[in-house]
């Protein structure tokens, strides 16, 4: 199935179900935060690599985590209290985070400058934000996300810690997923496979019953979020 070319002067995406066997929608468009919003409220969210085109994406099935349901194997439990606390610092994380992910050659989590822009007015709208999460008094990580309802989205993890960055991602996503869960948050969209995080609660949802859940979420009013 060909996919669609999109222009900058419309923010308008084709359905989702229009896209093919891989979960490719389009191409093209621009990553300003009106255009990201729309996408991610109809399913469809950027992913391409450095020198490539801008690339949508709506997966079937679609990754995704319920807050309250994440499980880790029990020798990753720690002992310490884990707590999760809103950001402070939002650009200077952003900042961090490009380090950490543009080092030596640019792979699949690459961060540009466009994007961070964009991150940043998002962050002025209240959509997107970092979470920091704490174990035992010590900063181990952030993650960034959007929001939409009740319903965030992963973007990136920032490392903090001595560990390997899937061992931080799984404390980070545990400690988010209770955060979101005591908020009344709905769906935790972790949107593509090369998320680093182990299996601690994955579920693959059919893109039709993902929409229903999308749909229903957004709507939803969480609790705020707190320092």
């Amino acid at each position: 199935m060909p996919f669609f070319q999109l222009t900058t002067d419309d923010l308008s995406f084709p359905p989702a179900y229009f896209a093919d066997s891989e979960g490719l929608i389009a191409v093209g468009g621009d990553l300003k935060a009106p255009r990201i919003i729309e996408g991610y409220r109809n399913g469809i969210h950027f992913w391409f690599g450095p020198m490539d085109p801008i690339k949508w994406w709506s997966p079937d099935p679609r990754l995704v985590l319920f807050p309250g349901q994440v499980a880790l194997d029990p020798e990753q439990i720690p002992h310490e209290k884990i707590s999760v606390q809103l950001g402070s610092t939002f650009e200077s994380t952003l900042r961090a985070l490009q380090t950490q992910e543009n080092h030596g050659e640019m792979g699949p989590h690459w961060v540009t400058e466009e994007i961070i822009q964009t991150y940043i007015a998002l962050n002025k709208q209240g959509k997107c934000v970092v979470l920091e999460v704490v174990i035992g008094g010590n900063l181990i990580g952030s993650v960034l996300g959007i929001v939409l309802g009740g319903v965030f989205f992963i973007e990136h993890f920032l490392n903090l810690s001595q560990l390997q960055i899937e061992q931080s991602a799984d404390l980070c996503v545990f400690g988010l997923s209770e955060y979101l869960a005591a908020r009344d948050f709905r769906l935790i969209d972790i949107q593509k496979e090369t998320v680093r995080i182990s299996d601690i609660g994955i579920v693959e949802m059919s893109r039709l019953e993902y929409l229903d859940h999308l749909k229903k979420g957004i709507v939803q009013i969480p609790k705020p979020f707190h320092t």
